[in-house]
């Protein structure tokens, strides 16, 4: 069991080399792009292409104002692309300017009512305001116009957005629908597990969520949430012992975490 714990820990550890490395290399040539949009846009100043390229390279690099700024640009050079509203739209939803994002994400759907997109991102301003009803219109919309040939994580997506949004209006049989329809079609995704967890749990089901929480867990044993939440069930079972350990399972994934020890200390 001991050389199994090391061989484990060394695998761990060539798994984190790696993301590292990768996460460099992704990294360097979003900043290359960069590099190379500018020196476009030198020699064209009016590539409107380059301005919304390098736009989405500061917007995968988290730089969100200086996105803005060139989707502005992309925009005020030709004003009938969707594509270019959906971009900027993003970079405001980022700034947590959700107004703005939405009248974007409107222009957008405007210019190309038949993408999904334009619902699909106004649906997830709409949430991020608090307005779960018109998020729901969206992703139905969304729903109806994708592509069927576009990928079951897609499709997913949307059905656990559904969920999302009726688990925070409490209409818990609702978003366990969604949320179930979400992991048949995409049953490797952990998150769909665990939010379906919850919404066991928010019914008083816990035996059930803690089978949910069981694949999230297994799905990504990395997640001290997951763990937590499992806890959180059973000690609604009564079972202090399975609670304390995946409290203390947690506490050892995310060490800082105070709301781990209470929970240990709660137990003891």
């Amino acid at each position: 069991m001991k050389q199994v714990g090391a061989i484990r820990r060394v695998l761990l550890a060539m798994v984190a080399v790696l993301l590292v490395t990768a996460s460099a290399v992704a990294l360097a040539s979003t900043e290359d792009d960069i590099v190379r949009y500018t020196q476009a846009i030198a020699e064209n100043p009016a590539d409107v292409d380059a301005y919304n390229g390098r736009g989405n390279a500061y917007y995968n690099l988290k730089q969100y104002e200086e996105a803005l700024q060139d989707y502005n640009k992309a925009i005020e050079l030709d004003q009938g692309r969707a594509s270019y509203y959906n971009n900027r739209g993003n970079a405001y939803y980022n700034l947590k300017q959700y107004e703005e994002a939405i009248q974007d994400y409107n222009k957008a759907i405007e210019l190309d009512p038949m993408d999904n997109r334009g619902y699909r991102l106004r649906g997830n301003a709409y949430y991020a305001l608090g307005r779960y009803v018109d998020a729901l219109v969206d992703y139905d919309k969304a729903i109806e116009v994708i592509p069927d040939d576009a990928d079951a994580a897609t499709h997913a997506g949307l059905y656990n957005s559904k969920g999302n949004a009726f688990y925070s209006l409490k209409k818990y049989e609702e978003a366990l629908s969604e949320y179930t329809k979400a992991i048949e079609l995409d049953q490797g995704n952990d998150g769909h597990y665990n939010r379906r967890g919850n919404t066991y749990y928010s019914l008083k089901q816990y035996a059930e969520a803690i089978q949910d929480y069981n694949k999230a867990i297994l799905l990504n044993s990395a997640n001290a949430t997951y763990y937590q939440n499992r806890g959180n069930a059973y000690k609604k079972m009564e079972d202090k012992g399975a609670a304390l350990k995946d409290y203390e399972k947690a506490l050892e994934l995310d060490p800082e975490n105070e709301t781990f020890r209470e929970l240990i200390e709660s137990l003891k």
